[in-house]
């Protein structure tokens, strides 16, 4: 609160005024003095001021002239000016008059020398209790200095000086100050959020308070709106955030660019990130300066943005920029040694992101180990390498540095938030239940804590799974052709959260033979069992395929021995690899199977099979094979991977009627190209290219060229629901006559 300019007469006064004290050392230029007292009367501040300057030299007896200096330069709003002429003031401040003393208080206060200004205002106060301005700008100053509650008090105890615009603003101050407690990272996560709550009622409460005064409150209660905003941050309650905008939007107001970025986190948080980019635009254009990409979280969020709304290139771009911008240490105020830059390692944690959206995950991960390695203390970085590693397939390495990011910050959010989805690929249930009770009692609206209870949610829903395979083969081949098979499998969500689920499905499979038409239909059901390291399958089956009603049955198991290696076994009665012509001509098989996998980085799996088949016609069978995969380049939109599978077979017996080769071995390389067409979050459309050839080698027929040809597309709507479809045109020899096949796959996994 400002105090009234004096009159022109009273200004004549004043300056008027004898002066008492020592003696001039150098002589007046009265006409010069009275041409500045007539031009300050006139209103003429920098004219007087001009000349004031020339006579005010700081020496014995200008005592006067400074004092006139004060006044003037005061009332000019030269705070700088000012606060230098109090300062060669010769008098001690006991002896100031009352402008004087409020002039130098407010030069003081706006150079934000607050202890000056303090002290001057509380003698003010002591010395002229009928002068409102002292109490006001004690009031003002406390409250600049951080101490807004004491600000507050002295206003209740001035009721008379200190008005409601007044003490509305200082209320305002009070609750800003609780709004940056609450975000003071130094304090426990319920501390914060305690203090937070307390501050959200309460500007809940002025809110509604205020709003009934009407226009005279409007400021006010603008303001409370737009601060409130960043308690809602520490709350991370993005969608209220959201509301709000958009309700301060619709009213025509215009929102400040510190509040925009914090509009923007909120929408990239609830994954809009076009509306993201929009708000850091609007900040940009209000206020160049702050609202451009160079430092700080705006570049970040911006960054992320672009690389979410499907514009990773320019993601990349960006992120070098903010890079170039943000240096790795920083000097803070009092502190002798540099300190590492926290704004510099989440820019570093941006810029990858958007590297591993652009293609260069590999390039990613060994920086980002790299990183972590030089900081192994910072938890934003052990986290973002830990989720790198879950989402490439190593549950147990992000579990073990996850575990010693809890040495650190055992209650994070984003850290259990991590751990829980960890937990859920290493099939670890009750750890996971545990952990997301927790995030969502303690954090439900943190983003890291809501995808994790996603995850837990997906976990807890039925399952159905149908696969469809169609071949035009021609029907004069040993395979057959014309024929179709249909699989559907249904999962039941966990039986109380535990790891056995039920299973239940069936299916149909037909095709043309020379000797006629074959079909065979089957139902099944049985129990899974999903635990740490071991997925156990138990199945029963009935089948009809034109010798009445058989019943089968089978147990699977799969061992997860670490991150890269897996076993596999299986034991099949009936088994569902028995090929149909066998089966049309009244011949059955039993299965029992072995794998061993490999998984290594950058994509390469490897997996070693072998199977005995006994055909209940007396033949024995035996297959080894061979097969792997090598990402060979990725980039934004483009995969390609190569491939290499190898296949030898053995039968006991000649001339069933079935294929049944004495020996037989294949081998085809392939390359496959895998294009994204879009992708926004999980949604995503893929079109995938396949070419392959090989050789084919029969004992009794000789060898002769295989080849495969074939395109396909998927598309993942949600984390809930996938199909796809594959075509492929192949030309391979059986018993040395040459066959051309026309196949389509299609599978669908929904989840509900």
């Amino acid at each position: 609160m400002s105090t009234a300019r004096p009159l022109r007469a009273s200004l004549w006064l004043a300056l008027l005024i004898a002066h008492t004290g020592g003696a001039w050392a150098v002589a007046p230029d009265m006409a010069a003095y009275d041409a500045a007292i007539r031009q300050a009367r006139d209103g003429k501040y920098e004219s007087a001021l001009a000349m004031l300057r020339q006579m005010d030299t700081g020496g014995p007896g200008s005592g006067r002239f400074t004092r006139d200096h004060i006044r003037v330069a005061g009332w000019a709003g030269h705070s700088s000016e000012t606060a230098a002429a109090c300062a060669r003031l010769p008098e001690p401040t006991e002896r100031w008059p009352a402008d004087i003393l409020g002039a130098c208080a407010r030069a003081y206060r706006e150079e934000s020398d607050w202890d000056r200004a303090l002290g001057l205002y509380r003698q003010g106060t002591a010395r002229f209790p009928e002068r409102p301005e002292f109490a006001v700008g004690e009031a003002m100053t406390l409250s600049a200095m951080g101490m807004p509650q004491a600000a507050l008090d002295l206003a209740k105890r001035h009721p008379q000086w200190i008005d409601a615009t007044t003490q509305r603003r200082l209320e305002g101050d009070r609750l800003a100050q609780l709004a940056r407690l609450a975000e003071a990272p130094g304090r426990g996560e319920q501390e914060r959020y305690r203090i937070a709550d307390q501050a959200l009622a309460r500007y809940d409460d002025l809110i509604a308070r205020w709003s009934a005064l009407g226009a005279a409150a409007s400021l006010d209660v603008l303001r409370l709106r737009l601060d409130r905003l960043q308690v809602l941050a520490v709350r991370r309650r993005h969608t209220a955030i959201i509301a709000e905008y958009e309700a301060l939007r619709q009213a025509g107001i215009e929102v400040p660019p510190y509040a925009l970025h914090i509009v923007a986190d909120a929408y990239l948080a609830s994954r809009q990130p076009e509306q993201a980019l929009q708000a850091l635009d609007t900040a940009q254009t209000a206020d160049p300066a702050r609202g451009s990409l160079g430092k700080g979280p705006s570049s970040q969020v911006r960054v992320y943005a672009l690389s979410e709304s499907g514009h990773p290139g320019e993601a990349d771009t960006r992120a070098r920029q903010a890079l170039e911008e943000e240096p790795i240490w920083i000097y803070l105020a009092g502190q002798p040694k540099r300190q590492a830059n926290d704004e510099r390692t989440a820019t570093e944690l941006a810029a990858l992101s958007a590297l591993r959206e652009s293609g260069g995950e590999a390039h990613a991960r060994a920086q980002l180990e790299a990183l972590q390695a030089r900081a192994p203390a910072d938890t934003s970085l052990g986290i973002a390498l830990a989720e790198l590693y879950r989402g490439q397939g190593e549950p147990r390495r992000a579990e073990w540095l996850l575990k010693r990011m809890e040495t650190l910050e055992p209650r994070a959010p984003a850290l259990e938030a991590a751990q829980a989805r960890v937990a859920l690929d290493l099939q670890e249930w009750d750890q996971a239940r545990a952990l997301i009770e927790d995030l969502r009692a303690r954090a439900p609206d943190e983003p890291s804590s809501r995808l994790a209870a996603r995850a837990w949610e997906q976990h807890r829903m039925s399952e159905l799974r149908i696969g469809a395979d169609a071949d035009f083969s021609s029907t004069t081949g040993p395979v057959g052709g014309n024929g179709v098979r249909i699989d559907a499998l249904q999962y039941s969500p966990p039986l109380s959260d535990g790891p056995w689920r039920a299973f239940a499905g069936g299916g149909f499979a037909e095709a043309s033979f020379a000797e006629g038409r074959g079909e065979h239909r089957w139902l099944l059901a049985g129990a899974q069992s999903r635990s740490r390291g071991l997925t156990l399958d138990l199945e029963a089956s009935m089948h009809r395929y034109g010798q009445g009603t058989r019943y089968g049955a089978a147990v699977r198991a799969d061992v997860d021995i670490d991150d890269h290696w897996s076993l596999g076994a299986s034991l099949e009665r009936l088994s569902q690899d028995t090929p149909l012509r066998a089966l049309r001509n009244g011949v059955d098989a039993d299965r029992a199977a072995t794998r061993i996998q490999w998984r290594g980085e950058g994509g390469q799996i490897w997996r070693l099979s072998t199977a005995a088949m006994h055909f209940s016609d007396g033949n024995q069978r035996w297959d080894l094979a061979l097969s792997g995969r090598q990402r060979a380049f990725e980039s934004a939109r483009w995969r390609g991977e190569l491939g290499l599978d190898l296949a030898a077979s053995m039968n006991s017996k000649e001339d069933a009627p079935y294929f049944n080769p004495r020996r037989d071995f294949e081998w085809l390389p392939s390359l496959r190209l895998t294009h994204t067409i879009y992708q926004r979050y999980e949604a995503r459309l893929e079109q995938t290219f396949l070419l392959g050839a090989g050789a084919y080698t029969q004992q009794g027929y000789g060898s002769a060229a295989i080849g495969v040809l074939g395109y396909g597309l998927r598309w993942k709507a949600s984390d809930t629901f996938e199909a796809g479809i594959q075509a492929s045109v192949s030309s391979r020899p059986y018993d040395g006559e040459r066959e051309t096949g026309f196949r389509v796959l299609l599978d669908m996994s929904l989840r509900f």
